[in-house]
């Protein structure tokens, strides 16, 4: 008896999405994939040796000839030369009779009128002969060092036929389940809409403070880190992570002068942190809870302030604050669906405000194994605890790739400069010894690698005044570090030094996480956060500023072009209410000490009144998160204050969450509405 083979309407149905489904799917997977394989192949490199050719040269102007070597390469290679966002990329070397010429990477003025050096910018070599002749004619032989890779445009092909298959593959998927999706934002508006007073008493005491700071507070500054994103944005990727230049380039898009800038920056960023301390307090859902919660966690963003000025704090800290707000739903709901996506997205976005953020991912999987301890009654299953962790992963990798995508898009440099930040780490160290004792300890230091150049490279590091950009300088200009990119130098370097077992590197790292943990201010420099941000704005604005021309021009109009400004910050630094609001947020050790102390007990207390183990297990994973950042601003850069801002918020949120616990200790009609595992059947979704 044969099988009828006949479609129903009901089945066509069922069939044609489906068939949708799978073919989004695979249109999003074949675009992943190109994506990839445009990333891996910018990886590839290869050396390459050329003969200058006399007839390929070409005169430019005063001493300097020119060669097109793209030309010299078979397809799909090319030099990897300099570019604007990427100066030191070139490895060219240049030699003449055999003999290298230098330096590289010269400004073309010095070529054209002196004949001093060479520059591998785009696809040309622009030199000098060795004593200004005409090197088609001299008689002498020129050839080149160099390395190649694949050709961008091809790069790019890949990469952006990869996006827009993904992105039709997404959108397809999207389209085929888009009633399911409809039913949850609809359930979702209902929700928020039940919930709307409890919003509005979230978002009350952050909405009063980024109120006043609008209408009262002059803009912050950060020298120099405040001017770049007036100057530059996009360039800066990746020594800074994307999320910020792309939001700055955004904003200078639409409007062109400085005031308007300066201006969007601020409410942006300040509607951002009200959102995100909304989103955070509401997790709870008694009012007077919520209230509590969101003043302490507005209270360890320093009020706002850092949303009142060109900060990466300005995201970076509200990316956070919805991290562990979704944290706090973690607690509240399990790991659900929604739970999972919130953590995975609000990390991923965090995170491409800055990279030290990634840390933070390991606080769902610590939460959920302390939950497995403490807890009898809510302890998760293995499978959760492993798909926390799986989560957490996806993320670290997706932020990588999201970077590399960046940087590939711009051509941009891919070497970290990790090594830039070592350079005050490494002279810390050298100058703490006997100055009879710097040379042996520096060659005990460079015999723990075997490249030469690194070897080199480690003195002039050591020495070189100005530790940001005069070691960077130096390096450049010594002929026999010629060729090497000097950031990727730098990098090697310090990580020769930082992971030596030398008692001079154990006490500099000692050194450092206590500054981390402990502040790195005093009762005359930074005695707490406020205090800070008005005098590095003051000392932005009469010693930091008047050092480029650049600045005066992009700060015109905004009040920081006049160096009379700052005695306003510094008497606004020397008010009372600076103080009180500094005793909050101290940066000096022995007051930092205190506080840290005085939250542990609060946390401890909290946790043995209310004998709750999802809350032991909360408080104990906020204050390893931040040890955690601690170290991760130990291992990769110095720590300033304002990056103390992350262990901040982790600390004022967990002496929240121990306030709240103590005081609804005995509230019958508040206890079930607590975060303490599965909700109660009276409590309103």
């Amino acid at each position: 008896m044969e099988r009828s083979t006949s479609l129903t309407p009901a089945s066509l149905s069922v069939r044609g999405p489906a068939r949708a489904r799978r073919w989004s799917l695979a249109l999003l997977a074949t675009g992943l994939l190109l994506v990839l394989l445009a990333l891996t192949l910018r990886t590839l490199e290869r050396p390459v040796e050329l003969t200058l050719a006399p007839d390929a040269i070409v005169p430019v102007a005063g001493h300097a000839f020119q060669i097109d070597l793209k030309r010299t390469l078979p397809w799909p290679w090319q030099p990897l030369s300099d570019h604007l966002g990427n100066p030191y990329r070139s490895a060219l070397l240049l030699f003449e009779d055999g003999v290298q010429l230098g330096p590289p990477h010269a400004e073309f003025d010095a070529v054209q009128q002196i004949g001093h050096g060479y520059l591998h910018w785009g696809r040309l070599l622009i030199f000098a002969s060795s004593d200004g002749s005409d090197p088609r004619a001299n008689g002498r032989s020129y050839h080149a060092r160099l390395s190649a890779g694949v050709a961008h445009a091809l790069l790019l092909r890949l990469a952006n036929g990869g996006t827009v298959l993904a992105v039709i593959g997404l959108a397809g998927w999207l389209w085929s389940a888009r009633a399911k999706l409809a039913h949850a934002g609809w359930s979702g508006g209902r929700r928020l809409w039940r919930r709307l007073p409890d919003y509005g008493v979230a978002a009350l005491i952050p909405s009063l403070l980024s109120g006043l700071a609008l209408l009262l507070a002059p803009p912050l500054w950060n020298g120099s880190d405040s001017t770049i994103w007036l100057l530059w944005q996009l360039e800066w990727i990746p020594h800074h992570p994307p999320l910020y230049p792309f939001f700055m380039a955004l904003v200078q898009s639409v409007f062109d002068q400085a005031p308007q800038i300066l201006r969007t920056t601020q409410w942006v960023q300040h509607l951002l942190s009200i959102l995100a301390i909304t989103y955070l307090a509401s997790a709870y859902r008694v009012r007077w809870q919520i209230l509590l919660v969101a003043a302490l966690a507005a209270l360890g963003t320093s009020f706002n302030l850092f949303a009142h000025g060109f900060f990466t704090e300005g995201l970076a800290n509200p990316l956070t604050l919805f991290f562990l707000g979704a944290l706090l739903r973690l607690r509240r709901d399990g790991l659900t669906l929604g739970v999972a996506t919130a953590l995975g997205l609000t990390l991923l976005a965090a995170s491409l405000s800055r990279h030290a953020l990634l840390v933070l991912g390991a606080l769902p999987v610590a939460y959920l194994i302390l939950l497995a301890l403490f807890s009898s009654n809510q302890r998760p299953r293995l499978f959760t605890i492993l798909q926390a962790g799986a989560l957490v992963v996806s993320v670290v990798a997706a932020n990588g790739l999201i970077t590399r995508y960046v940087v590939l898009q711009l051509d941009a440099q891919q070497t970290s400069i990790l090594g830039r930040a070592g350079v005050y780490r490494l002279q810390e160290a050298y100058q703490q010894l006997p100055p009879g004792e710097r040379d042996a300890w520096l060659a005990t230091i460079a015999a723990r690698t075997t490249d030469p150049a690194v070897r080199h490279a480690l003195p002039v590091m050591a020495i070189t005044e100005n530790p940001w950009t005069g070691p960077h300088e130096a390096i450049r200009a010594t002929p026999e570090l010629y060729g090497h990119h000097p950031d990727a130098l730098m990098n090697a370097a310090f990580k020769t030094f930082a992971f030596a077992p030398d008692p001079q590197t154990a006490a500099q790292w000692g050194r450092e996480l206590q500054r981390a943990l402990l502040g790195v201010g005093s009762p005359t420099y930074c005695p707490g956060q406020i205090n800070c941000l008005l005098t590095a704005t003051a000392n932005s604005i009469d010693q930091v500023f008047p050092l480029d021309p650049r600045n005066h021009s992009v700060l015109l109009g905004t009040g920081a072009e006049f160096s009379q400004a700052a005695e306003l910050y510094r008497a606004l630094a020397d008010t009372l209410w600076v103080r009180v609001l500094d005793d909050f947020l101290p940066l000096a050790p022995p007051q930092r000490l205190f506080l840290l102390v005085t939250s542990l007990i609060l946390g401890l207390l909290a946790i043995a009144l209310s004998r709750d183990g999802a809350l032991a297990a909360m408080i104990l994973t906020l204050w390893f998160g931040a040890l955690l950042y601690a170290l991760a601003l130990t291992f990769i850069t110095v720590v300033l204050p304002r990056y103390l801002s992350p262990i901040d918020i982790l600390l004022w949120l967990g002496n929240g969450l121990s306030l709240v616990a103590i005081l609804a200790r005995g509230d019958a009609t508040a206890r079930p509405s607590l975060i303490d595992g599965p909700r109660a059947p009276s409590v309103p979704t």
